[in-house]
């Protein structure tokens, strides 16, 4: 019941940035990710139950620790890594989890462009892509995420197995990676290798975050880091959902 007053209370703050005439505000966004997700463990798997459990339970003790900035006048935004908190559960303390998938990065430096660092089994992947790339279907599906109001919409391409629930009472085009193009905020999304869901959401003044000065120098990363490993948003979530498929089929 706390965290729902706080979260209401909070929600009524963010909302001020669009009806209270808040001004030279940031909105910040504190985000949860687990390497877990419901396409990991298929109906039909042979695997024994208990070996699944454990899997999950292990899975579940990386916390992975991500924040998003978003200028709301500018539509500017950067989702970052932060950090990485693991807590293993007790009998898999000495058990070693390779991470298939990891996001550095997503920086949109205009409405209608982006740039992302993604990591898949180790190779390095510059992706640059449009608000198109991600067409959503919005579903009729309602419920209270983690004190919001918020819809579900699924990617309307279904082999890149992406949901998300996002709550229009903050009407920013923005979440967790280059989810965008929805009418307000991602709460919680899921795809194959990661749930990832809000844990805190404030707004902070411009000066106390340069956001326009961290994205140049995100992009000049970009710029000096890709070289062969640059590549289309679009093909790259083709080429993901053809890998996430193979994945699919050996776990069967």
């Amino acid at each position: 019941m706390r965290k729902n007053i706080i979260f209401s209370v909070v929600l009524c703050l963010v909302s001020n940035l669009f009806y209270g005439q808040a001004e030279n505000k940031i909105i910040k966004v504190s985000y949860i990710s687990t390497p877990t997700s419901q396409y990991q463990i298929p109906a039909n798997t042979s695997r024994p139950q208990d070996e699944v459990k454990a899997s999950i339970a292990l899975k579940q003790g990386y916390k992975y620790h991500y924040t998003l900035y978003i200028n709301p006048k500018t539509s500017q935004s950067l989702y970052k890594f932060e950090r990485l908190n693991i807590n293993k559960p007790k009998g898999q303390e000495a058990v070693e989890l390779k991470l298939n998938d990891e996001l550095a990065y997503c920086i949109k430096t205009s409405p209608k462009t982006y740039y992302k660092y993604e990591s898949i089994f180790n190779r390095p992947f510059y992706s640059n892509g449009g608000m198109k790339d991600l067409e959503w279907s919005i579903t009729n599906e309602k419920k209270n995420m983690l004190g919001f109001d918020c819809t579900k919409a699924i990617a309307k391409n279904k082999n890149y197995l992406i949901s998300v629930w996002f709550t229009d009472k903050i009407p920013v085009s923005s979440g967790p990676s280059n989810y965008f193009g929805l009418p307000g905020l991602v709460i919680w999304s899921e795809d194959f290798f990661r749930t990832t869901q809000i844990e805190k959401i404030e707004y902070i003044t411009e000066q106390s975050y340069p956001l326009e000065q961290e994205i140049a120098k995100i992009k000049a990363d970009f710029d000096k880091n890709k070289k062969a490993s640059e590549i289309q948003e679009k093909l790259f979530l083709e080429k993901k959902s053809e890998l996430i498929k193979s994945m699919m089929a050996m776990m069967k």
